[in-house]
């Protein structure tokens, strides 16, 4: 009769196992993971969008990117350079970061 009360043991972790709602215990906090990441994304190209994108009635999607123009002498030459706003400010404000979070006490 042992083998039948362990059986009949077996049975019942089986049942309590089953009962427990893995997917919301995983499930919940994975998607508030991922729905804080989106969050996150999302709030990084609004930033990157309303720093260094201006309104345009020429361009299809309505903005265009803020543009700096330098002006050097190349070769004797009097030369201009207009490159994006985001292409310098985007390359000192990651190295900010990098720098910000390896400064960080752990």
């Amino acid at each position: 009769m042992q083998d039948g009360t362990n059986t009949n043991a077996g049975k019942q972790v089986v049942s309590a196992l089953n009962s427990i709602p893995f997917g919301n215990i995983i499930g919940g906090p994975l998607a508030a993971c991922v729905h804080a990441q989106a969050e996150a994304a999302q709030t990084t190209m609004d930033f990157i969008r309303g720093f260094t994108m201006t309104d345009s009635s020429l361009d299809i999607e309505g903005t265009e990117p803020i543009t700096v123009t330098f002006s050097f002498i190349m070769g004797g030459v009097p030369t201009l350079m207009t490159v994006p706003l985001m292409t310098i400010v985007l390359s000192h404000t990651c190295a900010l970061i990098m720098l910000t979070s390896l400064s960080r006490p752990t």
